[in-house]
């Protein structure tokens, strides 16, 4: 993620002659000079926000947490965000977590590049998009903890298909807000707070092997209309930029049948249940190196900054 200044990473194991995580976050609390953001590669929720104090050329200082480190969890930053978790935003004496609800505190902070249109039709259907958008995450969320978590011996092939057919209903819904618009505030709208809320989870989705072509050329042509923006090509996660995501999203771990549609699914899922889930992280059998994108989001995203199509079938 890129700022006005270098991002720092915030991590627990630093030595005393350097700032520890517990005095990173008591100085950010203390007197920030201006916004402190706490966020974490990765995480759609984070992105949000940094996206959009980019968008708005806000100068702020960006706080890299990772998240193998145990800093969330810590007194000092609990005592930040209760919950330990990014986006944390602090701004003078003002703690703010929950990402919609800070880009709501900075749609109002900083009005000279707004995010929200002022017609009542369009600000509306910007609102209800940000509500809408992690309905996204959680239809893609249900897919990718039932395969991450599943033993590949153990995959229930009738109830995942179930699941990605729910996904797909979501993402259809998603395709029909772009119809004959280029961004989620509807035709003749320019970019919103929709936008920022829900390409997040869409990028994410992308980077575990969602394919958009050819059931979802308005999602695909956004997706790629979003990455050309600035704003989101500063502040990728950086670690996406180096790794493949484990492609839990493909449809090529599905094993072909006609007809698997959500209806005819139904009954499957309620008499199969979610089936045995160890606690352990094993990819689905059918998830072998010739199934993962064999183009890198760093392809991706100079592409899109080119306006040319992305090199990525995934």
């Amino acid at each position: 993620m890129a700022s006005s200044s270098a991002s720092a990473d915030v991590k627990p194991e630093l030595s005393s002659s350097s700032s520890s995580s517990s005095s990173a976050a008591s100085a950010a609390a203390a007197a920030p000079s201006r916004p402190v953001l706490f966020w974490g590669s990765g995480s759609p929720p984070a992105w949000r926000v940094c996206a959009v104090l980019l968008e708005k050329g806000v100068d702020f200082d960006g706080r890299r947490v990772q998240f193998d480190s145990g800093f969330l969890k810590t007194p000092e930053f609990l005592a930040l965000n209760p919950r330990g978790l990014v986006p944390s935003l602090i701004d003078g004496d003002l703690v703010l977590y929950e990402s919609l609800a800070i880009l709501h505190y900075l749609e109002d902070k900083y009005p000279a590049v707004r995010l929200i249109p002022k017609e009542p039709a369009a600000k509306a259907r910007c609102l209800m998009r940000m509500q809408e958008a992690n309905n996204a995450s959680s239809a893609a969320g249900e897919v990718v903890y039932y395969v991450r978590r599943t033993r590949p011996e153990s995959i229930n092939f009738p109830y995942l298909r179930c699941k990605f057919a729910v996904l797909a209903e979501e993402l259809k819904l998603w395709e029909s807000y772009l119809a004959g618009a280029e961004y989620l505030a509807g035709p003749g709208q320019g970019v919103s707070l929709a936008d920022f809320a829900f390409f997040p989870n869409l990028a994410y989705m992308v980077r575990l092997g969602l394919e958009l072509e050819p059931n979802y050329p308005n999602l695909k042509a956004y997706f790629c209309r979003m990455c050309a923006r600035k704003s989101i090509l500063a502040s990728w996660p950086p670690h996406w930029l180096k790794s493949h995501g484990l492609p839990c999203l493909s449809s090529s771990i599905l094993p072909p049948v006609e007809g698997a549609t959500r209806e005819a699914c139904e009954a499957v899922a309620a008499s199969a249940g979610a089936g045995s889930v160890p606690p352990t992280d094993v990819p689905c059998s059918r998830m072998n190196t010739a199934d993962r994108c064999p183009v890198s989001a760093r392809d991706v995203v100079a592409a899109a900054a080119r306006g040319e199509e992305s090199p990525a079938k995934c």
